[in-house]
């Protein structure tokens, strides 16, 4: 479930059969805020589940009708907020689309560099760029969606031949790079303007630290980057 934290005592929040207003789902995948104050929680085949602080209960987007789609048992992953105000959510098919009234798009892109649907791939984490494209991590690698003309084409990272293609991270730093962190490739640095990628040495000799599940700025300006061998603390000065 969630739990809230006032710095004295927590509050927990869990599912309940019997209250339509409760959390959907057990397991919490993504927790966001958006541009409105509203508290975004996805969880695993719960859906998306938005908090109302006053009322202290849970409404349901996902679950509703809406214009003839029928959401039920999804699992939302990630949330992206874009310019308009509409929220983008990462499920584990695809991506679906909820304007500011409430309408519900599954997201049917034209692929430029590939022959295959977009839909199907489990989308992990979502990240918009400085231009307002947005960096898709998948099980099955990056893909580049651009909104403007609805053309979804494949990123090509340097992956080793037979390497796990598995995206877990995405984070823009305050210069607009991308940082990706992967399962098995480690971490990469992608310059969106230029389209260049370079990677980013950790500790090759332990395997573990290949697996790069968080990655966040210190107040200093180092980078924080959590793995599955320890926790690394980079400066792109060195």
């Amino acid at each position: 479930g969630l739990s809230r934290f006032d710095g004295y005592s927590f509050v927990n929040f869990l599912p309940n059969p019997s209250d339509s207003s409760s959390l959907r789902g057990n397991l919490v995948r993504v927790i966001r805020e958006d541009s409105r104050g509203n508290l975004l929680i996805g969880t695993e085949n719960g859906g998306l589940n938005i908090f109302d602080r006053k009322k202290e209960r849970f409404s349901h987007l996902l679950q509703q009708n809406n214009s003839g789609l029928l959401f039920q048992d999804i699992s939302v992953n990630d949330i992206e907020e874009d310019k308009l105000g509409n929220l983008w959510l990462g499920t584990d098919y695809n991506i679906l689309v909820t304007d500011t009234t409430g309408k519900i798009t599954p997201l049917s892109p034209r692929m430029i560099n590939a022959d295959f649907e977009f839909e199907g791939n489990f989308i992990r984490i979502l990240q918009f760029d400085n231009k307002g494209n947005l960096w898709i991590g998948t099980n099955n690698g990056i893909f580049l969606y651009h909104p403007a003309t609805n053309e979804m084409e494949i990123f090509e990272l340097p992956f080793q031949m037979n390497h796990n293609r598995e995206i877990w991270e995405i984070y823009k730093d305050d210069e607009g790079l991308l940082w990706i962190g992967t399962y098995s490739s480690g971490l990469f640095l992608v310059d969106p303007e230029t389209k260049t990628t370079r990677t980013i040495q950790l500790d090759p000799e332990i395997e573990r630290t290949e697996t790069v599940r968080s990655i966040s700025k210190g107040i200093f300006g180092d980078f924080w980057i959590g793995t599955r061998g320890g926790l690394y603390i980079y400066s792109k000065a060195l």
